[in-house]
């Protein structure tokens, strides 16, 4: 994978990511102020989590049950691969932002979410990057035999 298309992907990935972070942050901002102020921007986070862990199982699965090492180039160049991978890695950093500023009740329940979102975003991209290191390690190869 070239170096262009990893950032160029990861750019459009951060891009809507940043959408979706200004869309739950006026979805807040837009709230009346009621008694319950504030609790559709959690389920917007809830349902979030519950769509980066089940998209990113999913393309897991497809990855070792589909595209296994002869057709891995199709997955891993594909953009949704590598969004899905930062975008697990931000609700996780979320997660811990959360939890820091005890925002949430910090309950066992819980915990499942963000050890999920660090473990498939941390698969995922590690698959990528492992890739590309790869390829420059046969390149290498490859121009000292010549």
């Amino acid at each position: 994978m070239k170096k262009e298309l990893i950032y160029r992907n990861a750019t459009l990935s951060f891009i809507v990511i940043n959408f979706w972070s200004l869309y739950c942050f006026f979805d807040y901002f837009t709230d009346e102020a009621a008694f319950l102020r504030g609790l559709g921007v959690y389920f917007d986070f809830f349902f979030t989590t519950l769509f980066c862990i089940t998209t990113g199982v999913v393309l897991l699965l497809l990855r070792l049950l589909v595209f296994k090492k002869s057709k891995a180039y199709k997955l891993k160049n594909n953009i949704v691969y590598l969004f899905v991978g930062i975008f697990n890695l931000n609700v996780f950093v979320i997660w811990i932002i959360i939890f820091t500023l005890q925002l949430i009740q910090f309950k066992i329940d819980l915990i499942y979410f963000p050890i999920g979102n660090c473990v498939l975003s941390g698969i995922i991209l590690s698959d990528i990057f492992e890739l590309n290191t790869k390829i420059k390690e046969l390149k290498s190869t490859r121009e000292k035999t010549t």
